[in-house]
């Protein structure tokens, strides 16, 4: 059987104000989506699995262009190899145009939903739309207090506290906006695996604090960002 990687909807989340440039792919979307498409490869580890399988994956770019994961499962974790396969692709990628404010190459992020599958169907290259009135890129992201692993604590007790929830094994992707003074609004769940539904994903992350604030040019802005997170007590 020919196994045909699909890839669904490709897209950034772009900063449209004046004096900046977004990051972009070398060649354009059509560049990056054929090398997807080349390079993105089906997992052997699926062994007999045939169903379709649609993975959000965040990308933090740096100023000299290279793409990284921002959250990857382990290796025993990632018991049918889709995370590896990933982690291959992003190997080969080749660096990134770096987005740009006011001449100066700035950190970025972009978001890929990629879609393995073996049936014969061809790439829908639709762009995702825009959010014109955020942030996304900037010289230091916005940043949970005492880091990430403070977040998924206070996520945690929230989540347990309020469903009553003993054990949990979940993860999710989402997008929020953080205000200058670090309070976050437009709570948006992107993708989630797990028994959790999206509203006690969406109370949990309002729940958890403040953040603080991205800075460009030394000063704080409202920003959009994106994260990932796995949730398991």
């Amino acid at each position: 059987m020919r196994i045909l990687l699909t890839l669904a909807f490709s897209f950034l989340f772009l900063m449209l104000a004046a004096q900046e440039e977004r990051v972009s792919f070398p060649g354009g979307l059509q560049a990056q989506n054929n090398f997807i498409l080349q390079n993105l490869k089906y997992p052997s580890k699926a062994g007999a699995f045939r169903g379709d399988t649609s993975i959000f994956v965040v990308l933090n770019i740096d100023t000299t262009g290279r793409a990284v994961l921002q959250y990857a499962p382990s290796p025993e974790e990632d018991i049918m190899g889709f995370w590896g396969s990933i982690q291959d692709l992003v190997d080969v990628m080749p660096r990134w145009i770096p987005a740009t404010y006011k001449g100066h190459k700035i950190p970025s992020q972009a978001v890929l939903q990629l879609n393995f599958s073996r049936k014969s169907e061809s790439a829908n290259t639709e762009p995702y739309p825009m959010f014109r009135d955020y942030y996304l890129y900037y010289e230091h992201p916005p940043s949970f207090p005492y880091g990430q692993i403070h977040l998924s604590k206070r996520m945690a007790g929230y989540i347990r506290s309020s469903t009553g929830m003993m054990q949990l094994d979940a993860k999710v992707s989402a997008r929020i906006v953080v205000d200058t003074q670090g309070e976050v609004s437009g709570i948006i769940i992107l993708d989630k695996e797990g028994q959790l539904e999206e509203q006690y994903w969406k109370q949990a992350i309002a729940a958890a604090g403040s953040w603080k604030p991205a800075q460009i040019q030394g000063r704080p802005v409202k920003a959009q960002y994106l994260f990932q997170l796995h949730l398991r007590y």
